[in-house]
């Protein structure tokens, strides 16, 4: 049995997080979108638009496929089970991930979500004194190997995902998952971190989806906000233009190996390629491409050295397959 997942132009619009990646590989709520689909359908031969979540209904659909059929939300393809296909049935209510800031939007619900699918507890979890958990609107999530610093505050719905770090006084709020091994402190809302990334220090980041393998420099802070409390409008590779969001709230997008310098000011509804550097006084750019060293490029091996010192601190192999996702994309920005 075996679940194939495929993108369709959702890819293209939830870049820079998906420049090096596809859309199943992103985490939003406790799992990845490929680990969530795994756990509902495990024993069934079946592929999947990889922008669309599972729920109970959804899942259900899926299963009583036959396989002449396929399943579609309006003219948009989700499932089939044969190559085969040549019936048509509808579904009407679906998650669907569309743009980057759904990932923040929908992140809340997809925590409560994954958390019933959770068999065992977890193990070697370390917790500090004057911790508050205040589980009110939503659960926190705690996994494997998890360390949680004296006073930290955390307001749930909140994921904390294997090995990561929640450093003392920290406050998390609601809609925020910090990845495998990630280490957070300062002030946290309605974000995902989505592996390996640190934001260590004081600092505000809210609405906002950070890459794997990024560091927030101290005292780095994120707009979400407008002054004027108006819509913001984001980057959006395919039309290679700012887009109106709709959303009042909306931070930071951030691909992965990206790093910040102490005290960075970031606008809200930034855009930040992979691999870049950003330590400009000023606010940089709300759109920043990819392999950026403040306003010039990073040299390509300077950036294969960093990451390897970043995997070593968090104990991870620097992957032949990694290095070559970015070389790909270095070439392409050529």
């Amino acid at each position: 049995m075996s679940i194939i997942l495929f993108d369709d132009e959702t890819h293209e619009n939830l870049k820079p997080l998906t420049l090096n990646k596809l859309v199943s590989a992103l985490r939003i709520g406790i799992f990845t979108i490929e680990e969530k689909w795994n756990k509902y359908l495990n024993d069934l031969s079946v592929t999947i638009n990889s922008s669309f979540l599972p729920d109970a209904q959804l899942v259900q659909k899926i299963k009583d496929l036959k396989e002449d059929e396929a399943l579609y939300f309006s003219d948009i393809l989700i499932a089939f089970k044969s190559n085969l296909f040549s019936k048509r049935v509808q579904i009407d209510e679906v998650t669907k991930i569309n743009h980057l800031w759904d990932l923040f939007l929908q992140n809340a619900t997809e925590i409560k979500k994954d958390i019933l699918l959770i068999k065992e507890e977890s193990k070697n979890v370390k917790i500090g004194q004057a911790v508050v958990f205040n589980e009110e609107d939503g659960p926190i999530y705690i996994g494997n190997n998890v360390t949680i610093m004296d006073g930290a505050l955390l307001r749930g719905p909140i994921a904390l995902c294997d090995g990561a770090v929640v450093k003392m006084g920290a406050k998390i709020y609601g809609g925020t998952t910090v990845g495998v091994k990630c280490t957070v402190g300062g002030e946290i809302k309605n974000s995902i971190l989505q592996g390996y990334s640190n934001k260590a220090h004081d600092g505000y980041l809210g609405n906002s989806v950070i890459g794997a393998w990024c560091n927030l420099g101290a005292d780095t802070n994120c707009s979400n906000m407008k002054n004027t409390m108006g819509e913001i409008k984001v980057w959006n590779y395919k039309v290679k233009d700012f887009i109106n969001s709709r959303q009042q709230f909306c931070g930071v997008f951030m691909g992965d190996y990206t790093k910040t310098a102490i005290s960075t000011k970031l606008n809200s509804g930034t855009s930040i390629g992979l691999g870049c550097n950003i330590f400009q006084a000023d606010f940089p750019s709300k759109y920043v491409s990819s392999f950026s060293w403040g306003e010039e490029k990073f040299e390509l091996e300077g950036l294969h050295r960093m990451n390897q010192r970043m995997k070593v601190l968090k104990g991870e192999e620097y992957t032949v397959e990694e290095r070559k996702a970015l070389e790909d994309n270095y070439e392409s920005e050529l």
